[in-house]
């Protein structure tokens, strides 16, 4: 599963990133969508994202 969100913030100490995560997809070989799925709002390590292109 691929969550698809924004950086939000950072913590003052840089370990925890906040994230808004706005949608999920299931995939590959296809992405699809997750049905109803709504903004949720996380704070994880930086190491766990990666930048998509």
């Amino acid at each position: 599963m691929t969550f698809i969100g924004y950086t939000e913030a950072v913590s003052p100490d840089l370990d925890r990133i906040q994230i808004r995560v706005v949608a999920q997809t299931f995939g590959p070989p296809k992405h699809q969508p997750v049905p109803d799925h709504g903004p949720e709002i996380i704070w994880d390590a930086p190491i766990n994202w990666r930048l998509c292109e």
